[in-house]
């Protein structure tokens, strides 16, 4: 499904691509930090096996076209900062999810913003998506300044079985 979204993406400062293995160090350098795991739904990795296990799932999601993962880089230089993600895809509303990271010595740069005006509107035209929506724990107020200036409304406030606070944003194109 996500195979008409480009392999690459340039900005002025970053370029985004699929995620590859070769991605695969990086990516496991991200999310052995404590702090980058606290909103995301899975544990601080504690082992370069944690990171492998992580890519198996990728490559299976990807291969029944039901998610693809992506690599956020400088453009200066191919520094790894960041990852982002587009998935659950429904044709029949023309309407798909999204969730995004950021290495936290980039963080107050305004890298992601960058990255995600570029990732969305390539989603919105190569989509054609009515819709996209994101989730995001409640306390991660950063994240949520990000989707008021990607102009991302929000429309609810869930608790998950955990005890989770989930802000759910929707963007109608």
């Amino acid at each position: 499904m996500f195979k008409h979204i480009p392999t690459q993406l340039e900005s002025t400062r970053l370029m985004i691509h699929r995620l590859k293995e070769i991605d695969l160090k990086d990516v496991y350098a991200l999310h052995k930090i404590e702090v980058v795991n606290q909103y995301l739904p899975y544990t601080t990795w504690t082992s370069y096996q944690d990171a492998q296990d992580w890519f198996e799932r990728v490559q299976l999601r990807r291969s029944q076209g039901d998610a693809e993962q992506f690599a956020i880089k400088l453009k200066t230089d191919q520094t790894f900062i960041g990852s982002c993600i587009v998935f659950g895809f429904d044709p029949e509303v023309a309407s798909a999810e999204f969730g995004y990271v950021l290495h936290p010595d980039h963080w107050g740069h305004g890298y992601m913003l960058e990255a995600m005006q570029m990732f969305i509107s390539t989603l919105q035209e190569r989509l054609n998506l009515r819709v996209l929506k994101a989730s995001v724990e409640e306390p991660n107020v950063a994240s949520s300044g990000l989707l008021k200036k990607l102009e991302f409304a929000l429309t609810d406030t869930s608790v998950e079985e955990s005890g989770v606070r989930l802000q759910h944003w929707v963007k109608v194109f």
